[in-house]
């Protein structure tokens, strides 16, 4: 008799993970439409999103010649490295 409570209860919890698991794939499909359907900020063309200015306000500098770029390039790099030891 126990042994069949037991069983019984089982199945029922089987059920119930599957019902569960079925939901969330439902329901993750549904948000994620939705998502979809928001549409984005747009910023003008000539204008710079603040991150973009924060994150790199001033543009790189042209090397003057192959050479200078990869004694720059030598130095960053061995920073670097001098930096982990």
């Amino acid at each position: 008799m126990f042994d069949d409570f037991l069983s019984s209860t089982l199945k029922i919890i089987i059920v119930l993970d599957i019902i569960g698991l079925i939901a969330y794939f439902v329901l993750g499909a549904i948000k994620a439409q939705k998502q979809k359907q928001v549409p984005l900020p747009q910023t003008l063309p000539g204008k710079r999103s603040w991150w973009r200015r924060s994150s790199n306000p001033l543009p790189p500098e042209p090397a003057d010649s192959l050479q200078e770029a990869c004694v720059s390039l030598k130095r960053v790099l061995y920073s670097f490295e001098k930096g982990l030891i």
